[in-house]
């Protein structure tokens, strides 16, 4: 598990959390990021849980993340 949340962050999400082969929980909730989700967190087979709400909209990650737990800013 990495749980970043709210530590004010800025910027888009890290690639290299991609190499990270064995990460099952993601948080970056409550931080300022923007951009996409990058898409090698897409293919992680472990990766149970995405959260990157009050900022990013799900319209653009719902349909890549299908099988994991999608947190983000409804709009």
């Amino acid at each position: 598990m990495v749980n970043l949340s709210n530590l004010k962050l800025t910027g888009t999400i890290s690639p290299a959390f991609a190499k990270l082969t064995d990460l099952r929980k993601l948080y970056l909730d409550d931080n300022n990021l923007m951009g996409k989700i990058p898409e090698g967190l897409t293919i992680l087979p472990e990766l149970e849980v995405v959260n990157v709400s009050n900022k990013l909209p799900c319209r653009k990650y719902s349909q890549i993340l299908t099988k994991r737990q999608l947190y983000c800013h409804r709009q």
